[in-house]
């Protein structure tokens, strides 16, 4: 069961909802920082709620040798990509290239050198940094890249956790078994699954500083861990299922469980005295972030 989560693809949190969301659950929740000694930007309850429950973790070396092994691996399929994932700038010849408007940005020191050398080769960044020092590359570029940097960041300690619903769509179907490969939005890990219990949680009802102040008072995690392990759970089922059948009734079962863990949740806050409100949908409708 993994109780502590590393939050990507950004170094801050920007969404109180994440935030909250992060209370509710995460014994500790990590952003990935460049350097040792990094500040994440937070300003007012997120930057209060993150003094309480945040960490940062920066990559070691090994952990940043392990995304460029995986980073190298993908950009040799580069030829079948969609052209979203591409830079483009100004050729040698005075050609114009797409150069898009939405720049996503990354911290050069989060990456090996010779992964940021691939990268530019296969036209996934740009060759100049930006005025501020940072990486251009696309955002679905950069969504892929962080992501692949925090699958080697998490190992088997950590969750992963994204407030970016394209991250799960540029990845998908990427990591599943090759021999049982499931069709965009069927595709099941922590960076899949966990969005399916945020969502039954409606955080935007729940005052920030009553849920610090449920975890300041908490003394048994034991209900948040128990939502945790189902997830665990859920997922090394869904690894073993051998038929699209089986994964509709584990799927079923999962959101059953996951009503009765809420439940408990709920009680628990509501001894608190905070409101708390669960909007159940069907897990089909909810679990369509690819």
């Amino acid at each position: 069961m993994l109780t502590s989560a590393i939050h990507y693809p950004h170094s801050s949190i920007t969404d109180v909802n994440t935030m909250k969301r992060a209370l509710l659950l995460w014994d500790k929740y990590n952003v990935i920082g460049p350097w040792q000694g990094f500040s994440p930007e937070h300003d007012g309850v997120i930057a209060e709620a993150f003094a309480e429950i945040g960490g940062v973790v920066v990559p070691e070396p090994r952990e940043q040798q392990l995304a460029h092994d995986e980073i190298v691996s993908f950009l040799n399929l580069k030829d079948k990509l969609d052209h979203r994932f591409f830079l483009r700038q100004r050729g040698g010849h005075g050609e114009s290239h797409r150069v898009p408007s939405d720049i996503y940005e990354v911290y050069p020191q989060k990456l090996l050198g010779p992964t940021w050398d691939a990268l530019i080769e296969a036209g996934f960044a740009g060759r100049d940094l930006l005025p501020d020092a940072d990486r251009p590359m696309t955002p679905w570029g950069g969504l892929l890249i962080m992501a692949k940097l925090a699958d080697a960041c998490a190992g088997k300690a950590f969750a992963r956790v994204t407030d970016r619903v394209d991250a799960y769509r540029v990845i998908a179907n990427e990591t599943f078994r090759p021999d049982f490969r499931l069709p965009p939005g069927e595709r099941e890990d922590e960076a899949s699954v966990v969005p399916i219990l945020l969502s039954l949680i409606d955080a935007t009802s729940i005052p920030i500083a009553n849920l610090m102040r449920f975890r300041a008072d908490e003394r048994d995690p034991s209900l948040r861990h128990s939502m945790l392990a189902r997830i665990s759970s859920h997922i090394e089922t869904l690894r073993q299922a051998t038929s699209f059948n089986q994964i509709t009734m584990i799927k079923e079962q999962f959101e059953k469980d996951m009503r009765l863990d809420l439940k408990q949740l709920r009680d628990a806050l509501r001894t608190n005295k905070i409101r708390f409100v669960c909007a159940f949908r069907p897990y089909r409708r909810v679990c369509d972030c690819g």
